[in-house]
């Protein structure tokens, strides 16, 4: 029994000392958390927590440091250290040897071993990231012991007030960094060969950039480039680089903007950020610019960069967060007052969304542990974040559902671009399905989905109010482009369909989940079109699809046309008959396309009539393929002999040639209409749109999901329609948000003649 007790107990002992091992605690000390109420931020909202990291002789030695607080006036120069969390498990620990901190009550434990400290459980990510960043004397060789500036260390994770008051000043957080600090470090993780490789690329790429000087030898560098990055590739070490979990982290992009000096480190290695941003757009124009010409390259290295190319569109080796990021750092030091949280959410949830999500899971827009921070995440970027009057609650009993219907409503109340003002834009973000609870499983310990985590309810966002956007990755662009200019600058909308003058109206209303909205009823969808608009049709090169969807749109204009013919009131939707039959094309695009230095422009009557001869040349087509399959069908009818699967293959052959030659006539003939193209093109704006008949004759095009029932609106201050659904009685004025729409006829003020205004209220 003796004997028994004892193998457990030693047992026992065992699994203790690997448990501490595992936090990287010595057998010799003993585990005391720390508790930072040692080191208070007495006022969260204008002090820091810095921490002093001291030196190690060994690699492995255990990791020191001490905490104090300071006021940002008297803050020394210090670093901030962006990296990746991970799935948020704490293996390892950091010890507090702070002078103020309690001394311990218990005695040692035995003769000789060390007084024991105080531990904060830490990251496996940021035990790496620490080790390496005392043991890098070329960042800053004076700055002994290192200061550092740690969100996971610096501020307490389990004080909601304060983390949401740190998350508030994070702009001045970055400011400080900026002012005191020489450089940030951004730890991409370990020092995998491979992230070396592609470090060490970005450091000879720059200091040769450097030594030569911009516009010499740019043939030479780019030979030379290109060799390094075939080598890359073949080992797929550029896709791994690309897809690195620290680029799609939200906080990264706040952190990465905010400060003047950064440089990435990755185990003993150091790139300046300047290096990283030349570099990854060498690598984008080797991949992507196709006017580069090849012919000029030496001849063994014309083959390598075809091949280089195909890769890319077969493995999407450039998809991910690392461009967008960079172009947010550049807007944020060149224009700061320009980026705006509006159309800085567009540009990570909207922009960059539906192609290159689609299919490719490692393409997942920026991500976070808590669904909240895909907002605030970003509010230290955000010039108008004080305006719109957001600010980070981490509190448990904010739901999400309430973080992102403030965020709208902010939106609706400030979010203008112009003098403050409000803006409806936001709305066309409100798009359905929304996410599901089964879509909210995390992903390598990031949830680019809404998720359970630290008390927020799985499924929360099915009771977003229909008005309100869940920010998800990969959103569809709006088809209605408001431009974000500078303050002062005069911007003219294609579309008043209230008014110039307008401005966005909101009534109050009890509840915050309701949004009241002042507007005008245009009319009731009486049919929706079977064929929805699809950016794959033209892809395809499906000119049977373009025919048939045209198709079941004239007949949707013919029906518009007898509602006109039959009406006996005064002032009908189109004035001239050749308005009504330009209806066809300017409803397929929404009445505006993209000109080459002029921007955005409404359809003119030279641009239907190209449209026009565009649409009957794809009906040609697609009857030119049915022709050709007819008589494919009708000639295997008649082979049964022994030659049966020679005549076959003669077939195809000449069926591949007849393709290859219709191709290039198509090609031929976009490049004399390069008009067609552009409105062709313009078409995809429409993607995922149907077009739509109201009782009055109003043509449209709507949401996929949009029904008969449903209605269309324009709201004060809107420049676009939007659809509706009504709920309940009809006098009760209450509906479901549906989507954006365009309705012709209305957007020129034409309902102020003909309407009275009315109140809609949207849950």
């Amino acid at each position: 029994m003796e004997n028994t007790t004892l193998t457990r107990l030693r047992k026992y002992a065992r699994r203790a000392k690997d448990k501490l091992t595992l936090h990287g605690i010595s057998e010799h000390n003993y585990y005391e958390p720390f508790n930072y109420d040692a080191v208070p931020l007495r006022t969260p909202s204008t002090q820091i927590r810095p921490l002093k990291l001291f030196p190690a002789s060994k690699y492995s030695d255990p990791l020191r440091c001490q905490l104090f607080t300071v006021t940002f006036s008297r803050a020394p120069r210090y670093r901030a250290l962006s990296y990746v969390w991970g799935d948020g498990t704490k293996t390892h620990s950091l010890c507090i040897v702070n002078e103020n901190q309690t001394p311990p009550t218990r005695k040692r434990a035995r003769s000789g071993s060390p007084e024991r400290h105080p531990q904060i459980p830490i990251t496996s990510s940021l035990n790496t990231a620490l080790r390496h960043l005392r043991s890098l004397p070329t960042i800053d060789p004076d700055a002994i012991p290192i200061i550092i500036w740690i969100d996971q260390i610096c501020i307490n994770q389990l004080d909601n007030n304060e983390k949401s008051h740190q998350d508030e000043v994070m702009d001045a957080l970055g400011g400080l960094a900026r002012e005191w600090a020489e450089t940030v470090e951004k730890v991409l993780g370990g020092g995998h060969e491979w992230t070396g490789h592609v470090h060490e690329f970005m450091r000879q790429y720059w200091w040769t950039e450097e030594e030569k000087g911009p516009g010499q030898e740019v043939q030479n560098l780019f030979e030379r480039t290109l060799r390094t990055v075939i080598k890359l590739q073949d080992k797929n070490r550029l896709k791994k680089w690309y897809t690195r979990a620290w680029f799609t982290r939200i906080w990264t992009i706040q952190e990465f903007c905010l400060c003047e000096d950064t440089v990435f480190v990755c185990g003993r290695k150091i790139a300046d950020h300047s290096a990283v941003g030349v570099a990854v757009r060498l690598i984008n124009f080797i991949f992507l610019d196709w006017d580069l010409d090849v012919e000029s390259l030496q001849s063994q290295t014309r083959p390598e960069l075809v091949r280089l190319r195909e890769d890319q569109l077969k493995m999407k080796v450039l998809e991910g967060s690392l461009v967008e990021l960079l172009d947010c750092r550049d807007i944020k030091l060149m224009s700061p007052r320009e980026l705006t949280l509006l159309p800085l959410m567009k540009l990570l949830y909207v922009l960059i969304g539906s192609d290159e999500y689609e299919g490719n899971e490692e393409a997942q827009g920026p991500q976070a542990t808590r669904y909240r921070d895909r907002v605030y995440g970003l509010l230290g970027l955000a010039a108008d974040a004080g305006r719109l009057g957001i600010k980070p609650d981490y509190s448990a009993t904010t739901t999400i559902t309430k973080v992102l219907t403030d965020t709208a409503r902010a939106f609706v109340l400030n979010g203008g671009t112009l003098n403050g003002n409000g803006t409806l834009e936001v709305l066309s973000y409100a798009q359905f399905p929304k996410l599901q609870a089964e879509e909210m499983e995390p992903r390598d310990g990031f949830f680019s989905s809404p998720c359970s985590s630290e008390g927020e309810l799985e499924g929360e966002l099915q009771e977003l109010p229909s008005w309100v956007p869940d920010w998800r990755p990969g959103l569809l662009p709006s088809y209605y482009v408001i431009e974000n200019r500078k303050a002062g600058d005069e911007r003219i909308p294609l579309f008043t369909p209230c008014g110039r003058d307008s401005r966005v109206e909101v009534i109050p209303t009890e509840s915050p989940y309701v949004l009241g909205l002042r507007g005008f009823l245009v009319d009731m969808i009486e049919e929706c079109s079977e064929h929805v608009w699809s950016d794959q049709t033209l892809e395809e090169n499906d000119y049977g699809g373009v025919a048939e969807y045209f198709d079941a749109l004239e007949r949707l204009c013919r029906l518009s046309r007898q509602k006109q013919e039959q009406k006996q009131q005064s002032r009908r939707i189109y004035e001239t008959t050749v308005r009504q039959q330009e209806a066809l094309f300017r409803v397929a695009v929404g009445d505006r396309m993209f000109v080459m230095e002029e921007g955005y422009q409404r359809l003119t009557s030279q641009m239907v009539q190209v449209f026009d001869e565009w649409l009957e040349g794809c009906r040609l087509k697609a009857e030119a393929k049915v022709e050709a399959s007819s008589s494919l069908l009708a000639s295997d009818g008649h082979d049964h002999d022994h030659h049966q699967h020679h005549r076959q293959k003669k077939r195809q052959k000449k069926e591949e040639e007849e393709e290859e030659e219709q191709e290039q006539e198509q090609e031929e003939w976009l490049d004399d209409a390069g008009l067609a193209a552009e409105l062709a093109m313009t078409l995809d704006q429409m993607n995922n749109k149907r077009p739509y008949l109201t009782e009055k004759g109003y043509l449209g095009m709507a949401q996929s999901h949009a029904q008969p029932g449903d209605v269309v609106v324009v709201f004060m201050g809107a420049e676009i329609a939007y659809v509706l659904r009504p709920v309940g009685a009809k006098e009760d004025d209450t509906y479901t948000f549906v989507g954006e729409a365009y309705c012709d006829g209305v957007v020129d003020g034409e309902i102020l003649l003909t309407e009275q205004k009315s109140e809609f209220f949207l849950v």
